[in-house]
């Protein structure tokens, strides 16, 4: 959450000369429609649309945290539209909510939000950014313009974002849904994530049938980002035995 799809970009011209590659803005994020209302239900209900519109045959679908948590879910609800999982720094969703930092989270966007500005935004990243990753950027020198978070001066993402953070339930969904996944799902996590304990990531592999966990030593919550060369060879791999 936050973030926008130019976490991506790395990834998109690695793989973009041998599959064809969509990058998706959640709503609310990057230049993708602000909602002042907005739930977990309707970022999943919109790559749901979005596969549909594109006609897209069974789409191996990836994701980072809140993205991975969408892809579970729609892997679960939809197993046989979609093709594959990777799923990266995520967790189950019965475990997302039993941790208390994400209910506190909950609970503290409603007082966060009206100190929420183009002054705070760089100190709130910075803090983020210490748990997120090893060797954290210096997001006091970006400018609000900076590709990661652009989208906080478009009009409507505070509302969208925050609407997110204290909606981020989806009704009638639990961890038991994964024993529907039928698709090669692979997960991937650093086990110095201080945001999502790579626990989780153990339990979503015991949720997910025949799911494969690759754990990275000492990888943070931007694993995706920061040890890319990993992460990209062993993405490479999982398409080749699976999908080639």
């Amino acid at each position: 959450i936050m973030v926008n799809s130019n976490t991506w970009r790395d990834y998109f011209e690695y793989f973009k000369s041998k599959y064809n590659v969509y990058v998706l803005d959640f709503y609310g994020h990057g230049k993708s429609t602000k909602f002042p209302e907005l739930e977990l239900k309707d970022l999943v209900d919109q790559v749901k649309d979005f596969i549909k519109v594109k006609k897209i045959d069974k789409p191996i679908v990836a994701g980072v945290s809140l993205g991975g948590l969408v892809g579970g879910i729609l892997g679960a609800l939809y197993p046989d539209d979609i093709g594959g999982l990777i799923l990266i720094s995520t967790t189950d969703y019965d475990h997302f909510f039993d941790d208390l930092v994400h209910q506190l989270t909950g609970m503290m966007a409603g007082f966060i939000e009206p100190f929420f500005n183009h002054i705070t935004i760089p100190f709130i990243f910075e803090a983020l950014a210490q748990r997120s990753y090893n060797k954290a950027p210096d997001i006091l020198s970006m400018s609000i313009n900076d590709p990661m978070i652009y989208h906080f001066q478009i009009k409507g993402s505070k509302k969208s974002i925050f609407s997110l953070m204290r909606n981020h339930y989806y009704d009638g969904f639990t961890s038991k849904f994964y024993q529907k996944i039928h698709s090669p799902t692979l997960i991937l996590h650093g086990d110095n994530d201080r945001l999502i304990s790579h626990s989780n990531a153990l339990e979503l592999k015991k949720a997910i049938p025949h799911s494969v966990l690759e754990i990275y030593d000492q990888g943070s919550h931007f694993l995706m980002e920061e040890e890319f060369e990993w992460s990209s060879q062993i993405i490479e791999k999982f398409l080749k035995k699976n999908f080639s």
